[in-house]
């Protein structure tokens, strides 16, 4: 078993708590070796890197592996390593950079160039907000990786220009980066200068040998392959071309492109057999690979071959299958300008809700329609035309799905909006009555505390009892609605004897009873137990008989009756108060009545004691009802099933 394997079984071992030293550990070895194949080995179980509890080896890991992923061609993998680093990184600068600029260089391998820049100046501009010269070594990079993207979009001028900028930085600060020196190097091809290319070429030679970059060494020698080629070169650009495939094999670095300068440079030598080979070769990677324009260079250069043979049929199959594959092509490059702009505002998005610490889950949700996305567009690369409009359908059908997401949580955010308002409303009104009682009577008391008779300092202190009973009421049901809404009472069945839990409230409550001179008379015709949860049961109780006597007048009764039916149990509470009219009654469940409202009521109250109780009783698979008649009182009847 090799070290790297042995590496990730033990971190399958490894504790809740994933200590520091374990990623001190592999990030060590990351930095003598930076071999793709050998780094994702050491994170065999990348999900243990978030059981570390320090941010920033957490963010160089999954850094690390981001990039060795990218390297390999493995793109949603990256991206989503790279995603979880920036997750952890804000507050570290350096990674947010280095993680900016891997993401560049995944959608640079994706073709994505336009997102690619965009993310390479976004690293820059975070440099530029901190002290000049802190973060040179990422500055180089930037620059050489910038400089390519230009030279992808045939910007030669500004390609070169930001090529030098890397290289001077490298020189002035001592640190000159192999790759950036590369970049110069292909440049420099592409604008013709090969000769110069070569020179550039063989000083960045000794760059990656120093630095021990594998795959750098593989781009350079196949640009020195090249540039001797151009030059007439042969045997110079053979050397070069098969170091490079050599490499390439060693690493599982296939790329289409070794193979074509190969078969280009045999042809020079005059071996036209092997020369076809090589392309028939490169055309069979390209398709693994699905690189279309590794395809479209094989299919030219097999249909150049077979013009030189004469053989003028199979040179027209060839341009053919070119002319069929070039239109595959603008239409993909369309859709995958949409998909950049797709991946470029996703992106964004992420980003913003990242550094708003928005809810993981959601980020998740973005992450896995993203890609979703990207399958489709993989399958649609690989195929003709008629395929790209059953992407068209998908993409609708998507679209309808994440609308039909976007209402529900539309919806979501209302009903949260709607409970927001009602407790500001609570807040802002029915506990300001009495906290303002509060504040008057205490002001009155500490300034008229010595002129003050006996009968008015009781009557004070009636008044914020009342006050502080009020107060109390409110917060009682508005702590357990709050509790409620957030799913937090969890029901607990139990078999319960509701004419003892009555009998515990109504001896609760019996001071209120006699100071208003209102008894509680509890008639129990039925002794039989209910399924309820003894809890919720009281403090439904509790809040129908507080109503029951707050809403009464003095010298009336509240009655309660215990009674059974044949398959429930029912518990009504019936007071002789004030009443209401039947629309008043039937908006009391809905919170959109309070107290104030009733008529010739001078009572205060939220209107959540009743609407917890609907929800109460509904948990408990009950129901609850109420009639009532103005001036005559009010009737509510609780039922229950009874115990089995």
């Amino acid at each position: 078993m090799s070290i790297s394997s042995t590496f990730g079984q033990n971190l399958n071992n490894r504790a809740e708590i994933l200590p520091d030293s374990v990623l001190i550990n592999i990030l060590e070895k990351i930095e003598s070796n930076r071999n793709p194949n050998f780094v994702l080995g050491l994170f065999s179980d990348s999900l243990q890197i978030a059981k570390c509890q320090n941010d920033s080896l957490k963010s160089r890991a999954y850094y690390h592996m981001g990039r060795a992923y990218g390297q390999l061609g493995k793109f949603d993998q990256s991206l989503e390593a790279l995603s979880r680093g920036l997750e952890v990184s804000a507050d570290l600068p350096d990674s947010r950079i280095g993680i900016a600029m891997a993401q560049g260089n995944v959608y640079w391998a994706k073709d994505y160039y336009r997102t690619a820049l965009e993310k390479y100046q976004q690293a820059l501009k975070l440099i530029d907000s901190f002290e000049k010269g802190r973060f040179v070594t990422f500055q180089i990079m930037l620059y050489g990786n910038i400089a390519g993207i230009y030279s992808k979009l045939e910007d030669f001028e500004q390609a070169l220009l930001y090529a030098k900028k890397s290289i001077e930085l490298g020189y002035n600060s001592g640190n000159v980066r192999a790759r950036g020196h590369l970049k110069l190097g292909t440049i420099l091809i592409d604008i013709g200068a090969y000769q110069e290319a070569l020179d550039s070429l063989s000083i960045t030679e000794k760059f990656i040998f120093q630095q021990k970059d594998s795959i750098a060494l593989v781009h350079c020698w196949l640009a020195k392959g090249m540039a001797s080629k151009e030059l007439n070169k042969i045997d110079s650009a053979m050397f070069y071309i098969s170091q490079s495939a050599l490499v390439a094999n060693k690493l599982d670095y296939q790329i289409p492109e070794i193979l074509l300068v190969e078969g280009e440079v045999q042809e020079l030598k005059g071996s036209s057999s092997l020369a076809l080979s090589k392309y028939r070769k490169a055309l069979e990677i390209a398709k693994e690979k699905t690189s279309l324009n590794g395809q479209m260079e094989a299919y030219e250069k097999m249909r150049e071959w077979f013009k030189k043979q004469k053989r003028f049929e199979e040179a027209y199959n060839y341009y053919a299958l070119g002319a069929a594959l070039q239109d595959s092509i603008s239409s993909v490059d369309v859709i995958n300008r949409i998909n950049e702009l797709n991946t470029k505002y996703e992106s964004e998005k992420k980003e913003q809700q990242i550094s708003q610490l928005e809810s993981k889950n959601l980020i998740q949700s973005l992450q896995a329609e993203k890609d979703k996305q990207a399958r489709w567009l993989l399958i649609i690369a690989a195929v003709a035309l008629i395929v790209i409009a059953g992407l068209l359908y998908f993409r609708s059908k998507s679209k309808s799905k994440t609308n039909a997401l976007l209402d529900a949580k539309n919806q979501e955010l209302a009903k949260l909006n709607q409970t927001k308002d009602r407790l500001f409303s609570i807040i802002s009104h029915d506990l300001k009555s009495p906290l303002s009682s509060f504040h008057t009577i205490t002001k009155s008391l500490s300034d008229h505390w010595e002129k003050l008779e006996k009968d008015q300092l009781k009557d004070y202190i009636i008044t914020l009892r009342d006050s502080s009973s009020d107060v109390k009421d409110m917060m009682d049901n508005l702590l357990k609605w709050a509790l409620s809404q957030s799913n937090q009472l969890h029901y607990k069945p139990t078999q319960v004897e509701p004419k003892e839990v009555v009998a515990k409230i109504i001896n609760e409550l019996g001071a209120v009873s006699s100071l208003k001179n209102i008894p509680i008379v509890l008639t129990a015709i039925s002794s039989e137990e209910i399924i309820a949860d003894h809890d919720f049961l009281q403090i439904i109780i509790r809040n129908l008989l507080s109503n029951a006597l707050k809403f009464s007048n003095n010298d009336s009764k509240v009655e309660v009756t215990v009674s059974a039916t044949n398959d429930h149990q029912v518990l009504t509470i019936q007071d002789y108060g004030v009443g209401m009219d039947q629309e008043q009654a039937d908006q009391l469940f809905a919170g959109s009545i309070i107290a104030q409202d009733i008529q010739n009521s001078t009572e205060k109250g939220t209107g959540l004691g009743l609407v917890l109780c609907k929800e109460l009783m509904e948990k408990m698979s009950g129901s609850i009802e109420v009639t009532s008649e103005l001036g005559k009182g009010t009737i509510f009847r609780l039922v229950f099933s009874k115990a089995a």
